[in-house]
């Protein structure tokens, strides 16, 4: 395959990709993202949220957004992601993050797993 043909693939995928999440990425009923979806775009039974997704959304649309990959608002709905952290994954007696929350923001697992922390890292830089 010579070159502009795999950048012509590539560029499809990337399309692809965008429009399959520009639509379901942001959890609009209750803040954060949503990730939780079968391979045919249909929500799953899942009700979790986890710090290492939350924190992958974040890293990802605004590395995709640096890149000139995006939508209208794409800034907004990265700043309420970084805000439903704050808010719900946020442990404010020492500073550091649950692992999961449920989809409305509730604490399930307040074990504190530096993988999912590391990727913080990436997402705030």
């Amino acid at each position: 395959m010579d070159t502009s043909a795999t950048l012509l693939k590539s560029q499809n995928a990337l399309d692809q990709l965008q429009n399959f999440w520009q639509s379901r990425i942001v959890e609009k009923e209750f803040g954060g993202f949503q990730t939780n979806y079968d391979r045919d775009g249909q929500p799953t039974e899942s009700n979790e949220k986890t710090l290492l997704c939350q924190a992958r959304c974040i890293f990802t649309l605004s590395f995709a957004k640096r890149l000139g990959y995006g939508w209208d608002g794409i800034e907004a709905d990265i700043q309420q992601g970084i805000d439903f952290l704050q808010t719900h994954f946020l442990d404010p007696d020492n500073g550091t993050y649950y692992w999961i929350c449920d989809k409305q923001g509730n604490c399930l697992d307040d074990n504190k797993v530096l993988y999912g922390h590391s990727f913080l890292i990436y997402g705030f830089a």
